[in-house]
């Protein structure tokens, strides 16, 4: 059994995570097309981390996983309310490539459903890119379902499209229990 770590993410971790991002998106886009990614500089990542993470407000989970001192995933999401309804919204989960396949998602969603749990999060929603199959296998698996919103965006004059996913049964997991 591959053994590692979940904890609590901090800016000691920023580094890592924004390195671990840029690899993930290259590999993970070079398996949906042939066209190359211009993912955006370590510098963009470095500043949207540091002002997420640096956020006064108590309204994200982010968890980390490591073996020894190398990270091997983490997951991102924030906590709002829309429509009545407290919803979590993943907006970040990256697993090291040269890790896929090991579980590290899935645990790191199970560990962010035990915070769900506790806030009393009726709906998790994320966003994925139509073409990325491994994701869509992992959130499938967890229990997300694809409902029928759907956002285009424009890379580099390439147009993709984003497919939402929600899980409505974060309630329902606990009247079961």
């Amino acid at each position: 059994m591959f053994e590692y770590t979940i904890r609590k993410g901090n800016k000691k971790d920023l580094d890592a995570i924004c390195c671990l991002q840029l690899y993930s998106q290259e590999k993970a886009f070079a398996e949906i097309t042939s066209n190359e990614l211009k993912v955006p500089t370590l510098k963009v990542y470095t500043e949207l981390w540091t002002r997420r993470l640096d956020s006064k407000e108590n309204d994200y989970s982010f968890y980390v996983a490591y073996r020894d001192h190398l990270l091997l995933g983490f997951i991102y999401a924030r906590m709002v309310v829309y429509k009545g309804k407290k919803i979590a919204l993943i907006k970040a989960l990256y697993v090291n490539p040269t890790h896929w396949d090991l579980g590290i998602g899935y645990a790191l969603l199970k560990r962010l459903y035990r915070d769900i749990e506790k806030q009393e999060i009726e709906v998790v929603s994320l966003f994925i890119l139509d073409q990325n199959k491994r994701a869509e296998t992992l959130y499938k698996k967890f229990g997300f379902k694809f409902d029928s919103v759907v956002r285009k965006i424009v890379v580099h004059d390439q147009e993709y499209f984003l497919r939402h996913m929600v899980d409505r049964r974060v309630i329902n997991r606990k009247e079961t229990k």
